[in-house]
């Protein structure tokens, strides 16, 4: 198909406006996803076309798309050939960044155009608009606003079934009748206001991609090629990261090892977090590293970096703090990998002194047949998979309802999340005698590590700010299956991603 002219690129098209400001000609500029082209967009964009003389479209491409679940519906070069379709559209490129100030920079227009409902800038949760306007300011153009008609693509793609199954869609059609969107919005700034802690080990992920080359000649042993790592933060250290992308006061307590360079790291990732090391200097940050098939994405080895021994002066230094400082906190979340950090003392200290607590033990290979929920004994809230539950029970065959019920019964656990991965979770409140299924999300998987904590991370919150907790388990299960589509902790929870994802259901 022969290329559409009025696609460029940045370069290209810095180049044509600067002969056509050359002519006095009048340069507009419009910036948005435009995932459903809809009357509203060509309403917004007719609108701009008569307040200049040429009227170039930039499009924020798919990997900075954050609206939510299955978004974007159309990938970039099908949306940038539907804008340039248009008759009022002169030019359209793609944003190299997920705003629109490196295209402002470059092209210079003479008005920026937005739609109303971006008038108001006390809205702007995300930043970015204003940013916007103070770039189109410094290279001395105006940011202008049409009045067309506010259209909600998420809102049109929600009610005609294009992003969510049936099954999905009238679990949203339940939730919207118990709460509206201002509800939400009030919700969120309860969150946003909550002191927390977070208590766990501090993880570094490390995937290592390679190419298989097969079988060694002499010994039974897979051989492969290592080509590039990339690194992310795991353990209670993502768990920190993501709540901070929704609260303003958070602290991680935790111990890493002497190493700089995971110093930095963890300082890079964690900004604005207030971090409370614990150095032990004759032991290493834990690392996990995993070998990944290149090709087809599957792991093929896992090698993990734990040293737990010695670790008794850690233990005691935690629970001194948590013995001076725990009733500060609104919420303390604890993410428990079993690796020796938290100990039987310091976790029923927890339990006993917290004001709320949101706890996960996370089952791995590292302490299978160790490692217990019974250390945390009449917990508040809980989350754990079904597999690890049948693990505690040491039962494999008794209906999930009946396990449920006994596990918070033995344990004094008020309410209990069970996820289920492709059939979802399920929500246990002991005090209702009440069970509620959310159910799954995801699309596809192609990492499942992270998907606990950013679960944990959003649930715990929700719990602290809310007593309808199904609103939290529904916040979760978006984020988690969002998760589940890349590698490692790669994106963090956000206010504004919340905001949008319930806008497209709530009232």
């Amino acid at each position: 198909m022969k290329a559409n002219p009025k696609i460029k690129n940045i370069k290209n098209l810095t180049e044509i406006l600067q002969r056509l400001k050359k002519k006095n000609k009048r340069i507009i500029l419009c910036h948005g996803v435009f995932d459903l082209l809809h009357p509203g967009h060509i309403r917004h964009l007719k609108d701009a076309k008569s307040r200049g003389d040429y009227l170039v479209v930039s499009i924020t491409k798919d990997e900075f798309i954050k609206k939510g679940f299955n978004r974007p519906v159309f990938n970039t070069k099908e949306r940038l050939l539907s804008i340039a379709a248009l008759e009022d559209v002169d030019y359209v490129c793609e944003s190299p960044t997920a705003d629109a100030i490196k295209v402002i920079k470059n092209l210079k227009p003479n008005y920026y155009i937005k739609g109303s409902d971006y008038k108001n800038l006390s809205l702007d949760d995300t930043n970015k608009i204003k940013l916007e306007k103070k770039t189109v300011e410094k290279i001395k153009g105006k940011i202008l606003f049409t009045k067309t008609p506010i259209y909600s693509s998420s809102k049109i793609l929600f009610d005609t079934g294009k992003i969510f199954t049936d099954t999905q869609k009238n679990y949203l059609d339940k939730i919207s009748k118990n709460i509206n969107l201002q509800k939400f919005k009030d919700i969120l700034k309860r969150i946003q206001n909550l002191k927390v802690l977070v208590i766990g080990e501090t993880i570094i992920d490390k995937y290592t991609f390679s190419q298989t080359i097969g079988k060694a000649s002499k010994d039974p042993i897979l051989v492969i090629k290592e080509k590039n790592d990339i690194v992310f933060l795991g353990g209670a250290a993502s768990v920190a990261q993501n709540i901070k992308g929704i609260c303003r006061n958070v602290d991680f307590l935790s111990e890493i090892g002497p190493e700089k360079i995971y110093k930095s790291f963890i300082n890079k990732k964690l900004k604005n977090v207030n971090k409370i090391f614990i150095n032990r200097k004759n032991s290493s940050t834990i690392v996990k590293k995993r070998y990944v098939d290149e090709i087809s994405n599957r792991k093929l080895l896992g090698v993990y970096n734990i040293d737990n021994s010695n670790i008794k002066k850690a233990n005691n230094k935690i629970y001194n703090f948590l013995k001076q400082n725990i009733k500060k906190y609104d919420l303390i979340v604890v993410s428990d990998y079993g690796h020796g950090l938290i100990d039987n003392k310091i976790s029923q200290m927890i339990v006993k002194k917290a004001n709320n607590i949101f706890l996960n033990c996370q089952l791995n290979s590292n302490n299978i047949g160790f490692h217990s929920m019974k250390r945390y004994k009449g917990s508040k809230n809980v989350i754990i998979n079904e597999t690890e539950l049948r693990y505690e029970m040491r039962d494999n065959s008794t209906d999930i309802s009946s396990l449920i019920k006994k596990f918070c019964s033995d344990n004094k656990f008020k309410n209990l999340i069970v996820t289920q991965g492709i059939n979802g979770a399920i929500l246990y409140e002991k005090n209702k005698q009440k069970f509620t299924t959310t159910p799954a999300f995801a699309v596809k998987v192609i990492d499942k590590v992270g998907t606990g904590d950013v679960m944990l991370s959003v649930i715990s919150l929700f719990f602290a700010a809310t007593k309808n907790h199904e609103v939290g388990v529904l916040a979760g299960s978006m984020f988690a299956s969002k998760s589940l589509l890349k590698f490692g902790n790669e994106d963090i929870v956000s206010v504004s991603e919340l905001k949008k994802f319930f806008s497209t259901f709530l009232n």
